[in-house]
């Protein structure tokens, strides 16, 4: 164990009601661990205080002569220090003790928490003040994948991949201790892009595949087991930390878990795995004609994918499970099988604890970016390249990217529907015949009573019946003059989708997702709604939306007494050919338990149904008939 010898500090008797903190200047002494937090704040913290939250857990536990706890706090639009707290749009360190903090005075070269230097700074002068056999380093925040991490409310800047790998390396060279893990109490940072540029900084890696729940990981278990020893390593460290996570997910009633720890020993495996495997699809899975990448575009369709937004799908992060996508791949081109098992067995061996909830059942520990959500805007995905082929990751992987987004977008053919829209006895059938067909949905709409220019779409839902026959893929639903609603409301339907749950024993059962878009107290959300086999519903999620960075908010959000809900509807003008959303009726809510999601009657009016039909390429056409179905 390495020792320090200094001077005495005096301690500064400025004390503060926050926590019960007290102001000194503090050496540490040498110890088993010391664990470093990055707590930026942003909204996270000015909107729902779950920084301070998570600072009450680490105090349950705080420092011993095992374990320092250091914290740097910042990067919020709030100060409570009037009252006691913490000014957040101030840089402040922190020793984390038994029922307070104890603030160690320092002038920081600025108050932007999204500044590298600043990172660095934390981390070099908490390696060398506080010495100890192994470190662990997090950083609290939002995350995004691709997009880095970080988002300060103060300089409205993030970090992105290469500053956040810019800044460790920039810390290594100083103090030459990696750690012994790196984590992400973040969202979506189990990403195989990230962890390249990480790996070499630490021993193990933690991070989630999903987007987190508001109160993020359990510091309380985690700094039990360190004060404690009982984690003897980085892997016993993550272990903790993960069961930790899931347990207070499970008592918190929050849904969409995952969490992985990653030996950094393994990476270099994967991504070799990794390239072989794009290398055989780049070969096998070209064709004649427009569709080059088939298996491919369809793998991605159904694999298990994290960050998707459905009011806005190009803000999604377009990142996928690999494991699941590589067997997916696989079924679909045989050919390819045994490089397939490779990267699987790679990932597999790499990923040495992983765990995960009922609704993210083939969630294997690690995500890569494979765009498919943003292919609907040609200029929104060129800029997305542009900035991922900045990242330093393999090249071959990024290649097959540039070639698989290339040839989406060469591919211009809408879906086709030779015979149209057939209705007969408000049977509504239609037959697709595109070898690329992705999906359809049910599309009803309301003409505009003063421009004739003008239909609301209110939703869609999914077909009764979707086959694969002789002619094509036929599509059939029955009108009923039922839609689903919310409180009585048509229910704008964003996404709606088949997936699969996993039962305590381990067995996989059918549900539907439901993705409704409303407003929140004027604030847009997605309400996510759970449908079982027996047709009873469940409203799983309130999702946020991603900020301007693109970064996927970890808000847990709560229907309280007095909240409106809005319903949203998107409006579009067949002659302009631009959409806008506008809004439709509210009511007043006092729980979720007075969000009633149901078949109902429409009311009296006219209505027009057809069909949106997707490719994998993600063209899309509607398909009408001329019948104007009346509720009288």
């Amino acid at each position: 164990m390495k020792t320090t010898h200094s001077k005495l500090v005096v301690l500064l008797t400025i004390a503060l009601t926050f926590f019960g903190t007290t102001l000194i200047s503090a050496q540490g002494s040498s110890a088993k661990w010391t664990y470093l937090v990055y707590l930026l704040g942003s909204d996270l913290e000015s909107g729902q205080g779950a920084a301070s939250s998570d600072l009450r857990e680490m105090m349950a536990v705080g420092s011993n002569s095992n374990v320092n706890v250091i914290v740097t706090t910042g990067g919020a639009n709030k100060d409570d220090a009037a009252q006691g707290g913490i000014n957040w749009r101030k840089i402040n360190r922190w020793k984390i003790e038994q029922g307070k903090m104890t603030n160690i005075p320092y002038t920081p070269s600025s108050h932007d928490m999204a500044a590298p230097d600043n990172l660095t700074d934390f981390i070099v002068w908490g390696q060398k003040t506080y010495p100890a056999e192994k470190y662990v380093l997090v950083l609290w925040d939002h995350g995004g994948a691709i997009d880095g991490y970080g988002h300060d409310e103060n300089s409205q800047k993030m970090l992105s991949i290469m500053q956040i790998k810019g800044a460790l390396a920039k810390a290594l060279a100083i103090t030459a201790k990696p750690f012994e893990l790196l984590g992400f109490d973040a969202c979506l940072m189990a990403n195989l892009e990230a962890l390249n540029n990480f790996k070499s900084f630490s021993k193990y890696y933690i991070a989630s595949e999903e987007l987190e729940p508001g109160h993020g990981w359990n510091y309380t278990p985690i700094l039990t087991a360190l004060t404690s020893n009982n984690a003897t390593d980085g892997a016993a460290l993550g272990k903790v930390t993960a069961d930790g996570f899931l347990a207070q997910a499970k008592a918190q009633k929050t849904n969409g878990i995952t969490l992985s720890v990653v030996d950094n020993t393994k990476m270099d495996a994967v991504i070799t795995a990794l390239d072989v495997f794009v290398q055989s699809l780049s070969v096998s899975s070209r064709s004649e004609g427009a569709i080059k990448f088939l298996p491919i575009a369809k793998g991605r369709s159904s694999a298990e994918e994290y960050g998707k937004s459905a009011h806005d799908p190009e803000k999604s992060s377009d990142v996928v499970d690999i494991v699941d996508f590589a067997k997916i791949v696989k079924l679909a081109e045989p050919s390819v099988a045994a490089k397939a098992d490779a990267l699987i067995s790679a990932v597999q061996k790499a990923v040495v604890y992983n765990i995960k909830d009922q609704q993210n059942p083939k969630a294997s520990g690690l995500t890569m970016f494979l765009p498919f959500n943003k292919l609907n805007n040609k200029e929104t995905i060129k800029k997305v390249l542009s900035e991922y082929n900045q990242i330093n990751f393999s090249k071959t992987y990024q290649q097959f990217v540039q070639n698989f987004v290339d040839d989406a977008l060469a591919d211009n053919t809408k879906p086709q529907v030779p015979d149209g829209v057939v209705v007969h006895d408000n049977e509504i059938d239609a037959v697709c015949t595109s070898d690329d067909y992705d999906e359809a949905f049910v599309v009803l709409m309301t003409p505009d009573k003063k421009n004739q220019d003008l239909v609301t779409f209110l939703g869609v839902m999914l077909p009764d019946a979707v086959e694969n026959t002789n002619q094509g893929v036929s599509i059939q639903y029955k009108w009923d003059g039922q839609w689903m609603g919310l409180n009585g409301n048509p229910a704008s339907i964003a996404d709606m989708y088949e997936t699969e749950f996993e039962d305590d024993q381990g067995q996989l059962y059918p549900v539907t997702m439901v993705e409704i878009p409303v407003l929140l107290n004027d604030e847009i959300v997605t309400l996510e709604f759970i449908i079982d086999e027996d047709g009873t519903y469940e409203l799983n999620d309130i999702l946020p939306e991603p900020d301007e960075f693109g970064l996927m908010p970890k808000e847990t959000i709560i229907i309280e007494r007095g909240d409106v809900i809005t319903m949203l509807y998107e409006q579009y003008n067949t002659q302009t050919d631009e959409s806008t959303w506008i809004e439709g009726r509210k009511f007043k809510v006092n729980s979720d338990e007075d969000i009633h999601f149901e078949m109902i009657n429409l009311a009296k009016g006219s209505y027009l149904i057809g069909y949106s039909i997707t490719d994998i390429h993600q063209n899309e056409e509607f398909f009408l008939n001329e019948t104007v179905f009346e509720v009288r």
